[in-house]
C-alpha cells in the first residue's frame, strides 16, 4: 500500500460557476507559484476547481491536511465561492 504523504501547501483556484466554460483558462499564477516552491523542495498540490467543482475531492486532497491552503479571490466574482471554500476546509 503507497502510504499517503501530506503536501505542505494546498492551492484551491475557486470556481466561478457563472463563468461559461469556454472562457475557462489555466491558473497561470498558482501553477508559477507551484513550480517555484517544487524547485525549493515544497511538497504542493492543487485544485482548480473551475476544472472540478467538487468539495468532495476536495475532502479528499484535505487528507492528510497540508500544512497551508491558498486560496485566490482575484474579483468580487470569486468572493461567494472563495468563501465557500474557507466554510468547508473550517
Amino acid at each position: 500500500m503507497k502510504e499517503i504523504v501530506r503536501s505542505d501547501v494546498l492551492f484551491v483556484n475557486p470556481c466561478l460557476p457563472t463563468l461559461p466554460k469556454e472562457v475557462v483558462s489555466t491558473p497561470f499564477g498558482l501553477s508559477w507559484i507551484s513550480a517555484m516552491l517544487k524547485q525549493e523542495g515544497v511538497s504542493v498540490k492543487m485544485l482548480d476547481m473551475q476544472v472540478e467543482p467538487s468539495f468532495d475531492t476536495l475532502a479528499k486532497i484535505l487528507e492528510p491536511s497540508p500544512l497551508m491552503i491558498g486560496i485566490p479571490h482575484l474579483s468580487n466574482f470569486s468572493m461567494g465561492w472563495a468563501g465557500k471554500v474557507v466554510e468547508f476546509i473550517q
